[in-house]
């Protein structure tokens, strides 16, 4: 994984970076507040590209993202610099980089529908365990299961809910054999004839089984992406509620004393660092790239740069976010006290602010390193 880690890293978060860096970039020359430097690239300069009106545009020495450097973006007393800038340009500033990740988030999901998700998924079998009610069905792997009685089956979860529901009940399933239909009879064992912590009831592993790309026309590529985004603000929006549930529910108990909801539900509630998004970007990087699907790559692509817009609006110091609610505190200063806050504190607002945040940053890491958000090889439910 650490070699697709390395290449998401660049080929992934870099870009989705550059774009918001590119936000800020364009809103200060919009505003005329004088940019001494557009990095391509992180770390020591390595050599100036060129010089146009008064910003020097360089390449850095770690191939990843970009930066902006402002005039007056930390003191005051620059001429026509940032922290004495208007505070209409200001929250043109810092609005930008954020607003470009959220617009850029649609752009991604559109190329990703030109190239075409999967034209359908199917449950296939990926192991049979012996002397189960499975291989005493005569299921075998690779068979996929296309019906478990009236039941179509599309998803894993769909074949594990309604085997669930059937312990200790024949089932028919209909499934797939190299081109040839054929019924099978499986009788799932009943609560108690097995352990569910070794295999499920029935006895088998599964993988989804995915037929090929099924590229768009710009036109319904367009609706499919608006589609995905408007999914995505809708849960942008629902989040905090569902976070309060899944603590409250984390709490309860059932009547043999199990949580309702399983940890590992509950682990995928809390914030992640660069570690935990590299992880999710190498997996779908890894199966985009080896199994054809480069729909997936754009789709956790745009959903970064989702997350890095979003993320950046919290009124958290050090963060745009945190700019725009020092504006908008500035403005209420003016209003209601009638003195503006000094540049100086609001410096020190940021420091002390950013420290917290690296710090905070240290520990999420950890947290991603020994509690990894995705666990590789990911498992699939076990009906």
């Amino acid at each position: 994984m650490l070699i697709w880690m390395v290449v998401a890293f660049v080929f992934i978060l870099g870009p989705v970076m550059f774009i918001h860096e590119l936000g800020h970039f364009w809103a200060a020359k919009r505003k005329g507040i004088p940019v001494e430097e557009f990095g391509f690239g992180l770390g020591p300069k390595l050599v100036t590209l060129f010089e146009r009106d008064g910003t020097e545009y360089t390449i850095r020495a770690i191939p990843f993202a970009a930066f902006v450097r402002m005039s007056g973006e930390h003191e005051s007393g620059a001429q026509g610099g940032l922290m004495d800038a208007s505070r209409r340009s200001k929250l043109t500033v810092f609005i930008a980089g954020p607003a470009m990740n959220i617009g850029a988030t649609l752009v991604l999901l559109w190329i990703g529908y030109l190239f075409g998700p999967p034209g359908f998924t199917r449950v296939a079998v990926a192991e049979v365990n012996p002397n189960s009610p499975a291989e005493m069905a005569g299921l075998r792997a690779d068979d996929v299961i296309l019906w478990a009685d009236e039941i179509q089956i599309e998803t894993t979860n769909d074949l594990a809910a309604y085997t669930a529901d059937r312990l200790g009940v024949p089932m028919m399933l209909t499934v797939d054999r190299e081109g040839q239909v054929i019924d099978l009879e499986v009788i799932p064992r009943a609560e108690g004839e097995y352990d569910p912590a070794v295999e499920g009831p029935m006895g088998i592993l599964m993988r989804v089984q995915a037929g090929p790309p099924a590229p768009e026309n710009p036109v319904k590529a367009t609706g499919s992406a608006m589609k995905d985004f408007r999914g995505q603000v809708e849960m942008i929006i629902s989040f905090p509620s569902m976070l309060i549930r899944a603590a409250q529910v984390s709490a309860e108990k059932g009547d043999t004393g199990e949580m309702l909801l399983p940890q590992e539900d509950i682990r995928n509630f809390r914030p992640v660092g660069i570690v935990g998004i590299l992880q999710l970007m190498a997996f779908t990087l890894q199966t985009g790239v080896t199994e054809g699907y480069i729909f997936y790559i754009f789709q956790t692509a745009a959903l970064i740069s989702m997350a890095l817009g979003v993320t950046n609006l919290l009124p958290i110091p050090g963060l745009d976010g945190g700019h725009i609610f020092f504006v908008a505190l500035d403005w209420l200063s003016e209003k209601i006290l009638k003195r503006r806050i000094s540049p100086e504190k609001e410096m020190l607002f940021h420091a002390v602010g950013l420290m917290f945040l690296l710090l905070l940053m240290v520990v999420i890491t950890w947290q991603d390193i020994i509690n990894p958000l995705i666990v590789f090889p990911t498992p699939t439910p076990t009906p």
